[in-house]
């Protein structure tokens, strides 16, 4: 499988390079993809954080005021419904990102000679004798 680092800093060679395989173009959809899931990673992330805070408030606040701690576990739980959501829709790009990940191939050595079939291939050496 290709690096993501490599493709977010050479998306134009990726194409190149593909090209030379006869792949069209996939590196805006691999950016798009990427982008929407590291978007999600960090809103899941901050949520995350959110909730413990919260849980910890209601922790120490349990003996002070049973109406402030329903609301605090009132938000915890839409905290916790957002984060389902989003987790969800995370699961669908990520798998999404892994159908084209997997399908992409390997890229050529520079010194691969372009060609679509094996028609275009050069002979650089024979051994022995040819049987027709």
């Amino acid at each position: 499988m290709l690096d993501i680092k490599w493709i977010r800093e050479n998306p134009s060679k990726l194409d190149e390079l593909l090209s030379k395989r006869g792949i069209n173009s996939v590196s805006k959809s691999i950016m798009h993809i990427d982008l929407k899931k590291r978007k999600l990673i960090a809103l899941i992330q901050q949520l995350q954080h959110e909730r413990k805070e919260k849980s910890n408030y209601i922790a120490c606040a349990h003996n002070k005021s049973s109406v402030e701690c329903e609301k605090i576990q009132s938000d915890v739980k839409l905290i916790n419904q957002k984060i389902d959501k989003l987790e969800n829709s995370l699961f669908h790009y990520e798998k999404k990102f892994s159908e084209i990940m997997n399908n992409l191939p390997n890229i050529a050595a520079d010194e691969v000679p372009y060609g679509v079939n094996s028609d275009m291939n050069k002979v650089l050496r024979e051994c022995g004798t040819i049987q027709i």
